[in-house]
């Protein structure tokens, strides 16, 4: 075959149509058609098509604006290609976020929307558009304080599947909606006292749900009984089989086999808390069982056919390994063992698994004890404590991001002697010791607010600290990553005598 061109893999790949944000969510590229003739973009704040044969674009939507834009991130082609479901923002009612971009000739401020605590929310609609015809259809449903993720097409593609999930993520919606109508009806509802998954992703709460190959069942994970464990529902909402059951949380589905009934997932079942290992279990509750073995975490992949699964895992103090194995767990072979004998020569020693009890001297602390490679037992170290404690390290909660907080805190008009206890900003004149506080100026998720209020604070109080400062940069500080560790080591060298 002769080799594709640039300009030919230009036009048949999808190209980029927006950077990640955090800096760690993946990048949104235009979305494909089933047939891979055209791709889904976004233009001027609407959605168009790309054709893949000669590039050529036509408008999909009208309407769009720089409040109300067309988003194609998340969007679900129908499996004829003759429908897309989208979502369409509206931010009109969000409070905006100054960032000013320092590093220009001259400042200039970029204006962005942004929910802190008890702020308004941007409002999903969901729409169904008839490609052919450009026509939108809105689906009828409430999405104000919700947020909205589509899974697929189902019965007989007569039907698209989405969560709505609450901004206090107690309650968990799957519906689906008529593609002629945009009429929804509710499949299921879970709801939760505390909250459900909140801004966890392993999995989130836009992964629960798992459609199997027949179009007509899902699994569903669900904490009802103080655990997650799957679920076997028909499509009518009528629950089939309980399948997994016991003190510990299934983690993720991995892969169905449906001709020979058996689920395969991950799972925190063993004595060790933190282990992950592969399990399967039929599609009527029955044959539960691990399939891997070896202490740590377990990375599995699926071969086409379901019979085969290549398994890497590594521990703590453990190098990778990747073993070839059956569906039953059977060990077919050692792919790869990683060699760290040059790791070992320079004087690395492995960390130490250990457990503690907690203030309240029941609840187990699970962590991970690294030394010195040189350590002796007979001297005194310094010790440094590396935790990230939630989602909300900030130095007032009033000042962050409403989707990482209200799940965990509550909404602040139902807790607000709880936000107002955790704000650090009242304690900063109990300050001891030292503190360094490091922040990126166009962090979108704690504004840089936040330290400036913390730095008041501490200046009204008398208190010394320490501030850096990363012009520009948001929350995953790209391309300093290496000074940031850097800062971080002077600062201890200097302050933590042995």
């Amino acid at each position: 075959m002769p080799r594709q061109s640039a300009a030919d893999s230009a036009r048949t790949t999808p190209q980029l149509v927006r950077r990640g944000f955090p800096t760690t969510s993946p990048d949104q590229c235009e979305v494909p058609s089933p047939d891979r003739q055209w791709f889904a973009t976004e233009r001027e704040f609407n959605l168009w098509l790309r054709s893949a044969a000669d590039g050529r674009a036509a408008e999909l939507t009208t309407g769009g604006g720089p409040r109300t834009p067309w988003r194609v991130t998340g969007a679900r082609w129908a499996p004829d290609g003759l429908t897309l479901a989208a979502i369409k923002l509206d931010t009109r009612a969000q409070r905006e976020l100054p960032i000013v971009h320092w590093l220009k000739p001259a400042e200039e401020v970029e204006w962005v929307p942004y929910t802190r605590v008890g702020g308004a929310m941007q409002r999903s609609e969901l729409y169904l558009i008839d490609v052919l015809r450009r026509q939108p259809i809105r689906v009828r449903l409430d999405s104000a304080d919700a947020m909205l993720s589509l899974i697929g097409w189902v019965s007989g593609d007569a039907e698209l599947l989405f969560y709505r999930m609450s901004r206090d993520f107690k309650q968990l919606d799957l519906l689906t909606a008529d593609r002629r109508t945009g009429a929804t009806r509710t499949v299921l509802t879970e709801r939760q006292p505390t909250f459900i998954k909140g801004i966890t992703s392993n999995p989130g709460w836009s992964e629960l749900c798992t459609l199997l190959p027949d179009g007509n069942r899902f699994l569903w994970i669900s904490e009802r009984d103080g655990w997650d464990h799957l679920y076997l529902y028909s499509l009518d909402g009528t629950l089939l089989h309980r399948l997994t059951t016991g003190s510990f949380p299934v983690l993720r589905v991995v892969s169905i086999d449906e001709p020979n009934g058996w689920v395969y997932f991950t799972a925190h079942a063993e004595p060790i808390l933190y282990d992950t290992h592969l399990y399967r279990v039929r599609l009527d509750g029955t044959g539960f069982q691990r399939l891997t073995d070896g202490t740590g975490t377990h990375s599995v992949a699926f071969s086409p056919s379901k019979a085969f699964f290549l398994d890497t895992h590594s521990n703590v103090d453990r190098a990778p390994t990747v073993e070839l194995r059956s569906a039953d767990g059977r060990l077919v072979r050692v792919m790869s063992r990683a060699n760290i004998d040059s790791l070992r020569a320079l004087g690395w020693r492995p960390p130490e698994e250990f457990i503690v009890k907690a203030a309240d001297g029941v609840t187990d602390l699970y962590g991970v004890l690294y030394k010195p490679s040189d350590f002796d037992s007979t001297r005194r170290y310094p010790v440094i404590e590396y935790i990230y404690a939630g989602p909300h390290p900030v130095g007032d909660l009033y000042d962050h991001a409403a989707l990482p907080t209200e799940g965990y805190m509550d909404l602040l008009h139902r807790n607000p002697e709880g936000y107002a206890h955790a704000s650090s900003l009242r304690h900063a004149e109990s300050l001891r010791g030292k503190l360094m506080l490091l922040h990126g100026t166009s962090d979108l998720n704690a504004p840089f607010s936040s330290t400036m209020k913390l730095v008041d604070a501490l200046t009204r109080a008398g208190k010394p600290y320490d501030l850096r400062v990363f012009p520009e940069l948001n929350r995953g500080l790209t391309g300093v990553v290496d000074y940031w560790y850097e800062t971080h080591r002077r600062y201890f060298l200097e302050h933590l005598k042995p």
